[in-house]
């Protein structure tokens, strides 16, 4: 029988009384644990998990600070750390947005209409390597897991800053932008791939009608002359640009002509 330690139980516990919400009994967050980790019916009705469980209680409520506390008998709550440590675990919307991508892009190449939802879903949960009580926990009213929601978020963002399309509903896909570069190159059209990986000496964007995300970086020409070699995608949305930026810093985007 393959009881998780003490140490393995606390993580899931926080889970448990942030879904359960103030005042969760301990038989609540007894089945909520079992449940958010998958647990055999004889590892649930098991002493040694009913004794772990307690002890978990215990070191968590007697931490320097107390992640938990039991005002009356029997009842638990997350204190305020507690429960601000228990959302830092799981990834932020930024955070999964290079995932949700880079899912994207190699579940869709060999698909008509791209990946589905729930087949990036899956991916990014298991690049993320997220354990099953993060998968599953939800916020307290919500119909879906909040790490569902992050990854709709990730797609959103990724979509208002043109690097993902949908063209069935549920579906997703790599889409190409175009960019413009400088006269030094001949102020001709580049198509922008986002498989491959940059390494621009500078980004930046300029606020005006359009934003401007401008990547930059020092060439040298066939003569053995320098020149700067420059590339800008014009976006309506500022947040969309932001985030373009943010992929390009991070090595995401590929300036035209530069293959790693």
């Amino acid at each position: 029988m393959n009881v998780p330690t003490k140490e393995d139980l606390k993580p899931p516990t926080l889970a448990a009384m942030a879904e359960l919400g103030d005042d969760a009994s301990i038989h609540q967050i007894h089945d909520q644990v079992v449940s958010f980790m998958g647990l055999s019916r004889n590892v649930s009705r098991s002493t040694l998990l009913t004794s772990r469980l307690n002890a978990a209680r215990i070191e968590l409520r007697d931490g320097k600070p107390p992640l938990i506390l039991n005002r009356r008998r029997g009842y638990w709550s997350l204190t305020s750390k507690g429960r601000r440590i228990f959302r830092n675990m799981i990834p932020k919307d930024e955070d999964l947005m290079a995932p949700t991508l880079d899912a994207i892009s190699e579940l869709s190449e060999n698909s008509t209409y791209g990946a589905d939802n729930d087949a990036i879903h899956d991916r990014v949960v298991d690049v993320k390597g997220l354990p099953s009580f993060l998968v599953k926990y939800k916020s307290e009213n919500a119909d879906n897991p909040l790490i569902h929601s992050r990854i709709n978020t990730a797609k959103t963002k990724l979509r208002k800053a043109g690097l993902i399309e949908s063209r069935k509903r549920g579906y997703w896909s790599l889409a190409a932008r175009r960019i413009s570069v400088d006269q030094n190159f001949g102020r001709e059209q580049w198509t922008l791939d986002l498989t491959d990986k940059p390494r621009p000496s500078a980004v930046r964007i300029e606020s005006g009608n359009r934003n401007r995300v401008i990547l930059e970086e020092v060439v040298e020409k066939p003569d053995g002359t320098k020149t700067t070699r420059r590339a800008i995608f014009e976006i309506d949305d500022m947040d969309a640009a932001e985030t373009v930026r943010r992929f390009v810093a991070g090595d995401r985007l590929q300036l035209p002509g530069r293959r790693r």
